[in-house]
């Protein structure tokens, strides 16, 4: 949790200077490259605690005359040639042509490889193609991290590494929102411009002094509360009371997180998870009473969060404003009062004009579509609205508008495949929950790409890579 903190208070201090930003980056980078030869497992936890808490990946960047180089890439180039210099040593054999998911994964490969042969002969941008397709370079990590976590078994490292990062994730959003909500100027304008520009994600005013704070790896309170969700309904009564008493103020912390996101498709994606919860509470016949008990500390979690984020808007010290938690949550279900949501529907009929011209193999990378925008800042620019863009906020049509059906049935399979195996692994063995939550966090995952892209970004890519590895450890 230090370094953590840590990392991102540099972050910070480094972007309100600016002037030692790249020395920075520079430095920053050769300290991970002397770590990942020295100490190769230290460095896959600090990338995968970047990868979880880092947004964008550029809470730091060498600025390029104008293009940006992300500490994510850095760390990743620095992986891959140390995993290059390994495999050689080893005649160039990865321990992936084992795994037993090996035939979808390198199905749905190949048509990420046609999108790309695709996007070139129908002449779209090559610096659109690139900027489309390079999320998917980080499907490499499948090879690293298979071939690293086959020598050095860092689960249980990985697993407090992960709870660090979605407490961080939590407190971080409190203590932005408090800042926000009580007016603080001299903290408000530096954070909200490094929360922007360094892609970490939004700041936005709502309703008199509440604020939405929303961070891209937010994805990752919600795959953690969904995990929590489940362990909390199929296995709470073989966890110690210490056990206990953690998942609850985790519960606690993953639900005021996701509430103050005040994303929609998070909200979809912690729903699509009950069908699953609810199907095995059945399935193991667990008593009323018990699930009674389970689903009433369910609902306190949530009302303690409700509370949290209470006390840290009305906190009397420096006085706050007046505002409405109520009417705040109530207008965010109205899918069609807001810029953002207007924006998004006005894109639905282009989206699905484009994918219908080239349904089966799509459009390929850095294909465009032009649509109209009620963004502020577009229109700031475009007084029409008029906005052309090959990224997409309907996650599941942009993958399917730039592979094709085939190729998004090819995820499917690779997503379908993983699950069946969590789901396998639990049933063989009750006593290890673990599968079983890993796969409910997939499904809020796939749900909250419907809406948002995640599965086509490193940080929904990269939760499909550790989920695919941990259940293909033996």
């Amino acid at each position: 949790m230090i370094f953590i903190i840590v990392f991102e208070l540099l972050s910070f201090i480094i972007y309100t200077t600016q002037d030692v930003a790249n020395f920075s980056f520079l430095l920053l980078a050769a300290l991970f490259a002397i770590i990942a030869f020295l100490n190769l497992p230290l460095a896959i936890l600090i990338a995968l605690a970047e990868i979880f808490i880092g947004g964008m990946g550029y809470l730091f960047y060498y600025d390029l005359g104008g293009a940006q180089i992300s500490i994510r890439m850095a760390f990743f180039i620095i992986l891959l040639a140390v995993w290059i210099v390994e495999l050689a040593k080893k005649r160039g054999i990865t321990a992936f042509l084992k795994s037993k998911f090996l035939i979808p994964y390198t199905v749905f490969f190949t048509f990420l490889g046609i999108g790309l042969i695709n996007a070139f002969i129908r002449g779209n941008g090559i610096a659109d193609i690139f900027l489309d397709f390079n999320a998917y370079l980080f499907f490499a990590y499948l090879f690293i991290l298979y071939d690293f976590l086959k020598i050095h078994d860092l689960w249980k490292q990985i697993w407090y590494v992960g709870i660090a990062c979605f407490g961080w994730l939590a407190t971080k959003t409190l203590i932005i929102l408090y800042f926000f909500s009580h007016g603080i100027e001299t903290a408000v304008w530096p954070i909200y411009h490094w929360v922007r520009n360094t892609g970490i994600g939004e700041i936005t005013l709502m309703t008199s002094n509440i604020y939405r704070v929303f961070f891209q790896s937010h994805i990752y309170s919600l795959i953690g509360l969904a995990i929590f969700a489940t362990i909390l309904f199929i296995y709470r009564s073989k966890m110690s009371r210490l056990d206990k008493v953690l998942l609850f103020r985790l519960l606690v912390l993953g639900s005021a997180t996701v509430l103050i996101s005040l994303s929609r498709s998070f909200w979809a994606g912690a729903l699509a998870s009950l069908p699953l919860i609810i199907f095995f509470v059945f399935y193991n016949k667990i008593a009323l009473t018990r699930l009674l008990r389970r689903a009433f500390i369910g609902l306190m979690a949530v009302a303690f969060a409700f509370l949290v984020l209470f006390v840290v808007v009305r906190f009397p010290f420096p006085d706050p404003g007046a505002g409405s938690f109520g009417s705040l949550f109530r207008d965010r279900t109205n899918v069609s009062d807001e810029a953002a949501a207007a924006s998004r529907w006005n894109l639905w009929p282009e989206l699905w004009k484009g994918i219908l011209k080239e349904p089966v193999l799509g459009q390929g990378f850095g294909a465009k579509i032009t649509y109209i925008t009620d963004d502020p800042r577009i229109r700031e620019v475009s007084p029409t609205g008029e906005y052309t863009t090959f990224a997409f906020e309907w996650g599941l049509l942009d993958i399917w508008y730039k592979i094709g059906l085939l190729g998004i049935a090819a995820y499917l399979w690779v997503l379908i495949s993983v699950s069946k195996e969590g789901i396998r692994q639990y049933l063989k063995d009750k006593d290890n929950v673990m599968p079983l939550a890993l796969v409910s966090g997939l499904i809020v995952l796939f749900v909250a790409n419907f809406f948002t892209p995640y599965l086509n970004h490193p940080l929904g890519i990269g939760y499909l890579i550790l989920t695919t590895i941990y259940l293909d450890r033996n």
